[in-house]
């Protein structure tokens, strides 16, 4: 959405910067571009969240510098990287990550969406923050319309988010959302622990299976005995399953409205989630019941989300009366490549497992240190091993015995007696 400086009166002369204006006479939002005045979209004056409004800024990005985005570097309009985002999103099949983005950045497009990326300052990021922090009325569900710091952190990680895509695209030359503006525009994680960075404790994940519902628990033991993203489960129907691999697959060339996992563009590879052999008979199950759509459904059959999984989690924990940290579906990923390096798991197999690469292993779980003991048993077993490996096989030993027989008869044939 847009700065926009809505008049009613039509003949006022508008501003050189294209901005969306609403005329009561002809009921209907309006632009002018290169000398000419456009319909962006009919209806009644709703801005910022109706219906109408947006079409009208759907409309507005279309018109309005996308055609010439290449080209422009850091002349593009804040709005044209936003809207090129967004595009890119839709196109990779990342609806519900799409959704929050608009959710977060609607707003910031509605207050300096008008300006060149090479005019924004952090000033005009720190005055939409400190807006959408005042009191706005209420919703239809009467919560108080106002943005916390959880929600002011997100909003901004959203905008940093499309700044970076479009410099890695060559739309613009830098992003302004940078550390030190972070810093200074206060954004930080408070110290209370991150729903991702929590580690399950021994016996909780049984705890909780044991007083979910059937619908529920089958989600928590996909989560846990795959170590899979939670939007890798959420997705998951009966044409992913394949049955040969024992596996959820998610193929690298899909293309939306199919599931597009998270590094299929990068990696150009296949997305395998293997199954155990529990899981396997649950899945299998499931695609008999459910041999189209999400074969993993919450109590109205509809696909979980994660703030509908984080919303269970947070019940069900409250009612065993576990209170330490916060949990979301996430959690249960960090559990188990926390569980298998604390282990002496490979890394290499671990970063298969989760569809990951070793580096990126490295850099979240290279802290972990691995209990010494378990260290002397690894290095016990795999010495224990290869001494096995090296044990003389009796087939073998035998040639080697009788090679050396054989040798003898022929040197005591070729020396001469003697005298």
């Amino acid at each position: 959405m847009f700065l926009c400086s809505v008049i009613d009166n039509p003949v006022v002369v508008m501003p050189a910067t294209p901005q969306i204006n609403y005329f009561e006479s002809r009921q209907g939002y309006y632009t002018q571009y290169k000398k000419r005045q456009r319909l962006l979209a009919k209806g009644p004056r709703d801005e910022p969240d109706g219906p109408t409004y947006r079409a009208a800024v759907k409309k507005f990005s279309e018109v309005i510098h996308v055609a010439e985005a290449d080209q422009a570097g850091d002349d593009n309009l804040v709005i044209t990287v936003v809207d090129r985002y967004a595009v890119h999103l839709r196109n990779q099949g990342r609806e519900r990550t799409l959704d929050m983005f608009r959710r977060c950045c609607d707003s910031a497009v509605q207050e300096f969406g008008h300006l060149k990326y090479k005019d924004l300052k952090v000033l005009h990021v720190q005055e939409w923050l400190d807006k959408m922090g005042l009191e706005r009325g209420r919703s239809r569900g009467n919560r108080l319309r106002k943005w916390g710091h959880t929600m002011k952190r997100l909003a901004v990680e959203k905008l940093q988010a499309a700044f970076s895509w479009g410099v890695q695209q060559g739309m613009i030359a830098r992003n302004i959302i940078d550390g030190p503006a972070k810093q200074a525009l206060g954004i930080r994680r408070k110290g209370a622990s991150r729903g991702r960075d929590y580690v399950l404790q021994p016996g909780e994940h049984a705890k909780l299976v044991g007083v979910a519902k059937p619908y529920f628990a089958d989600l928590l033991e996909f989560l846990h005995g795959t170590g899979c993203r939670p939007g890798e489960a959420y997705h998951a129907t009966a044409k992913n399953y394949d049955r040969a691999k024992a596996a959820i697959v998610y193929r690298h060339d899909a293309e939306p409205p199919d599931y597009v996992h998270k590094t299929a563009r990068r990696t150009g590879k296949d997305r395998v989630i293997y199954l155990t052999d529990e899981l396997r008979a649950m899945v299998e199950g499931l695609c008999a019941k459910y041999p189209t759509g999400p074969l993993l459904r919450n109590r109205d059959g509809r696909p979980w989300t994660n703030s509908s999984v984080y919303l269970m989690l947070k019940r069900l924990r409250t009612k065993l009366k576990l209170t330490d940290g916060k949990m979301i579906a996430y959690s249960y990923r960090h559990t188990f490549a926390t569980d298998w390096l604390l282990d002496g798991g490979s890394i290499k197999v671990l970063a298969d497992l989760m569809g990951n690469s070793v580096a990126m292993i490295e850099k979240h779980y290279g802290h972990l240190e691995v209990d010494p003991g378990r260290m002397r048993q690894l290095l016990s077993t795999f010495s224990a091993g290869k001494r096995s490996s090296e044990q003389p096989r009796p087939v073998a030993t035998a040639l080697r015995e009788g090679e050396k027989t054989e040798n003898r008869k022929i040197a005591a044939a070729a020396t001469p007696p003697s005298a």
